[in-house]
């Protein structure tokens, strides 16, 4: 670590002739720190391996690691950050996470005009040591919008990097963070959700394609009812490109959420979005109907970029489920306007099934005393 300490400082301060030894004794200390971090059993983090050498490692990581996380060389990085990995967990949040957190952060806003061919790799490497700090950040340290400060900074990023890869990984860290809780485990508070899903939106701005893929893909980790009111507003807005972003990553937030709960899950989300909220324009008049018939015809649009994903099985829960919203509330416009919107995927065989059956039940239920 020592070693890896002294390289780091010389790659840093020496000049254009030395800098590039230094990175390589860089990177040769560190594969060394790899491999005995592995044979002393380290690796797995927490408490895990030969006591003493985990509280060298944890003592001595701020020293050797963060400056490493600066490096020029992109295999240097990597292997500081899977080093510094192994530091987090079982042991109370201490200065040398701080300080490995704040050296991940800055390395993380300076991706990109590092200057080498290899600038993409902070979404497997620092990105990766970001979210795990950002995740053990203890609360209620207090940033902006009562998030914690490191989260706050990565969110920052999000939309004020200054380059898009470091767009990009801050994008990448919020997807981690969310993707690799436990199930059940809120990993954010509910000021911290708000927060993230302000900041993707903002992302979905972005002038840089690649930077706008990412805060959708960012979206389908995020909770439903959280994000997809937010979407389906920016269906609206002024620049085409946010408006192509946000029905990409609604329709992408209930593929997802389809995976983990089903489609009826997801169609009843979108329904509780849009009643009442865009498009819900049932007691309006004039111009005002005019303006929410747009905005319904726009949220609708979603459903068709979501139902051509959808299964012959998903399909069939799809048409039961307007079937019961359309018969538990008759003549809602949202809820014809689903229907309509999802007629050429449930309106055939199989699916088309399930409407007739759900049909023949509601009738069969209201006249008790028929047989037929």
């Amino acid at each position: 670590l020592e070693t890896a300490a002294a390289a780091a400082s010389d790659e840093r301060t020496g000049g254009p002739g030395c800098t590039a030894g230094a990175g390589e004794r860089l990177a040769h200390a560190l594969v060394a720190v790899g491999l005995l971090v592995g044979r002393l059993g380290l690796a797995g983090g927490g408490e895990s391996g030969d006591a003493r050498a985990r509280a060298a490692l944890r003592n001595r990581a701020a020293d050797a690691l963060v400056p490493a996380l600066g490096s020029r060389s992109s295999a240097a990085r990597d292997l500081a950050a899977s080093i510094a990995a192994c530091t987090i967990g079982g042991h109370r949040w201490g200065a040398e996470h701080a300080a490995l957190l704040d050296g991940s952060l800055a390395a993380l806003e300076d991706e990109g005009a590092v200057g080498d061919e290899s600038a993409r790799s902070v979404v497997s490497g620092v990105a990766s040591l970001t979210a795990a700090l950002v995740a053990a950040e203890p609360a209620p340290a207090v940033g902006f919008g009562g998030t914690r400060p490191g989260l706050a900074r990565v969110l920052r990023t999000c939309q004020h990097g200054r380059t898009e890869d470091a767009r990009v990984g801050a994008l990448a860290v919020i997807r981690d963070v969310l993707e690799t809780a436990a199930p059940g485990d809120d990993v954010v508070a509910g000021s911290e959700a708000a927060a993230i899903t302000a900041a993707s939106l903002g992302a979905l701005r972005d002038p840089e394609l690649v930077v706008r893929k990412a805060a959708a893909a960012t979206f389908s980790a995020l909770r439903i009812g959280d994000v997809l009111p937010r979407l389906l507003r920016a269906l609206s807005a002024k620049d085409g490109r946010e408006r192509a972003a946000a029905r990409e990553s609604a329709a992408g937030a209930m593929r997802a959420f389809t995976e983990t709960r089903g489609a009826r899950a997801a169609l009843d989300a979108f329904i509780a979005a849009v009643r009442h909220g865009p498009g819900d324009g049932d007691d309006a008049g004039g111009d005002a109907r005019g303006a929410d018939d747009a905005e319904g015809s726009r949220a609708t649009s979603v459903l068709r970029g979501w139902s051509v994903s959808l299964t012959e099985d998903q399909a069939r829960e799809v048409a039961a489920g307007i079937a019961a919203a359309t018969l538990r509330n008759p003549g809602v416009t949202a809820l014809v306007r689903v229907a309509s919107a999802l007629a050429p995927r449930v309106g055939e065989p199989p699916a088309c099934r399930e409407t007739f059956a759900a049909v023949r039940g509601a009738w069969s239920a209201s006249r008790p005393g028929t047989s037929r």
